[in-house]
């Protein structure tokens, strides 16, 4: 009813997100559905629950595909997530998904580890073949002083962005 409502407002667009939109058990009925209503359907995943059944669903009900990574490696990946995340699996289905997906970008919150190892994760981009990669605003955590981000760390980071888009990269 969602989805009929939107339709019925003049909107265009839907996005699935949450959390993950993948634990959602009816998921693939509704991207279908929103499909089917001539949506341009955006998923936001951390692309680790991605089955081959789900596969078939993103390959021909998703229009752009915004996967959040957070680490560069495994190791930075699990210090980031708290372990919550599978990087490797990540890595599989963002290589298998990204030829197939019209729209495949990723998403990284702004953390020390992002400002003091961009290049590492500009090269793992380059890697995947991302396209698009997006960065989000630092998340406060009392946690960890991984997201308490200085001025001079985002004018740093402002930089190495700025030298990386003159070099062809979106970011």
């Amino acid at each position: 009813s969602i989805i009929d409502e939107c339709v019925n407002l003049g909107i265009r667009r839907i996005r699935f997100t949450g959390g993950e939109p993948l634990l959602f058990k009816n998921i693939n009925e509704a991207l279908m559905y929103a499909k089917s209503k001539n949506l341009f359907v955006t998923v936001n995943t951390n692309a680790t629950l991605i089955t081959k059944e789900i596969k078939k669903i993103l390959f021909s009900h998703v229009d752009d595909l915004l996967v959040s990574i957070q680490g560069f490696s495994p190791a930075s990946d699990k210090k980031l997530t708290l372990g919550t995340s599978d990087f490797t699996q990540k890595m599989i289905n963002i290589n298998q998904m990204n030829s197939r997906i019209p729209l495949l970008r990723t998403g990284t919150i702004i953390s020390r580890t992002l400002i003091n190892n961009f290049e590492k994760y500009r090269h793992l981009m380059k890697s995947l073949g991302i396209k698009y990669w997006d960065l989000y605003r630092p998340m406060a955590q009392t946690f960890s002083e991984e997201f308490n981000i200085s001025k001079k760390d985002l004018v740093t980071l402002i930089h190495y962005v700025k030298k990386s888009r003159l070099q062809g990269y979106n970011i």
